[in-house]
């Protein structure tokens, strides 16, 4: 019953303490993390199958997706256009030597709807490169994603009424100048035939006051003249009736020798267009020579050019302006976000038709312009949107030198 010594063993355990104690601080942090971001946080172990999610997906999925630790609580609830998609870019990456993977994709919440999910994720990998696990975030991006299509519609419903409005402006322009040159033109016509009746009356006077009569009647006569110049200059602005009656291409051949008779500006025009003609596109055709019309002016007033190439291109789908000068050209980079007066109105009446407007300058190098307008964006071009348009030969001419 004597004790005579004891003995044992001491084990240093000062480094496994740290580490626990670490690892709790590791897993307080994450915790931490965990509650304070709106992120949901979720871990799979790709071994096992297991899949843990942070707490606060039960408050934005409306279910605890943590009852159902497999990944099937995530993959069976995606939405049904994005399911292949989603899981085919995961298993690639699981796959292959990818660490990271981002991908945004509709979700199925508790109510039925389903919200938009941005995925950001890191594959874990093992000494011999095979993936064991994947740590990531589904970052909720539905309000955005809401907001923006709200945005989107309310400017496809601006845009609408604004392509509704130049259709409207196109129509009454043609209105007023059919007007201008049928009543007005008509009642000048009348009134410079009586003046020119009453003037031979008087001619045959030989006093003093049928002389000065006369001189009146001239006067009356010039005035008129003037008055026929420039109701055919209001009527050209207004819709040109080269345009109105013979197309886009006699249109533009007599702007630009108009043009070429005010100017030292040499243009080419050249026309590319489908062998198969669809219906006239009258907004496109008003757009296209209203924009030519400003580039021109452009070009004259501040290009310092000596030569100007133009190219149309039209197709089913779309019309292609390119208008390139020799010019002293500029820095793109210091023009405002919307140019000058004259570059603004051109990119506002293709925005309002849908399009896009490029330019491209150097000093000493010229300046390319180039419009793109697709032509199921104009009323009159609706019923020709969804009209094939099959890759077709293409004849390319010089219509005007």
């Amino acid at each position: 019953g004597r004790v005579f010594g004891i003995s044992g063993v001491g084990r240093d355990i000062t480094e496994r303490q740290q580490t626990e104690a670490l690892l709790r601080s590791s897993e307080e942090r994450f915790r931490l993390v965990a509650q304070a971001t709106n992120d949901i946080l979720w871990d799979w172990d790709l071994l096992t199958g297991d899949h843990w999610w942070s707490p606060n997906a039960c408050e934005k999925f409306g279910y605890d997706p943590r009852k159902e630790p497999s990944i099937d609580a995530w993959s069976g609830r995606l939405h049904p256009e994005d399911r292949e998609r989603v899981l085919d870019m995961v298993s690639q990456a699981i796959q292959t030597e990818i660490s990271t993977l981002s991908a945004e994709y509709r979700f199925q919440l508790a109510d039925g709807t389903y919200g938009y999910f941005l995925e950001r994720a890191h594959i874990v990998r093992n000494e011999a490169r095979v993936a064991v696990r994947m740590i990531g975030a589904m970052i909720d991006v539905t309000g955005p994603r809401r907001a923006y299509a709200s945005l989107e519609e309310a400017y496809r419903r601006f845009q609408a009424m604004s392509q509704e409005l130049h259709m409207v402006e196109s129509n009454e322009r043609r209105r007023l100048s059919r007007e201008l040159h049928d009543e007005v033109g008509q009642l000048l016509t009348s009134l410079k035939f009586d003046l020119t009746s009453v003037k031979r009356s008087v001619a045959a006077r030989s006093t003093g006051a049928g002389g000065r009569g006369q001189e009146r009647l001239v006067r009356a006569l010039d005035t008129t003249d003037q008055l026929f110049s420039r109701l055919r200059r209001i009527v050209r602005a207004l819709r040109p009736p080269v345009l109105e009656e013979l197309g886009l291409k006699a249109g533009l051949e007599a702007l630009i020798a108009d043009v070429q008779a005010r100017t030292r500006l040499r243009c080419v025009l050249v026309f590319e267009q489908a062998p198969r003609r669809g219906a006239r596109q009258p907004t496109l055709e008003t757009a296209f020579y209203r924009i030519v019309q400003e580039l021109l002016t452009n070009v004259v007033r501040h290009a310092q050019a000596t030569n100007v190439s133009l190219l149309v291109q039209q197709s089913r789908r779309e019309w292609r302006l390119t208008v390139t000068d020799d010019g002293v050209g500029f820095d793109v980079g210091s023009l405002s976000p919307m140019g000058g007066f004259g570059l603004r109105g051109i990119r506002e009446r293709v925005e309002i038709l849908a399009g896009h407007v490029e330019i491209s300058s150097r000093a000493d190098s010229g300046t390319t312009v180039q419009v793109r307008i697709p032509v199921g964006s104009t009323p009159d071009g609706a019923a020709g949107a969804g009209v094939s348009s099959a890759a077709t030969s293409r004849r390319r001419k010089p219509v005007h030198e």
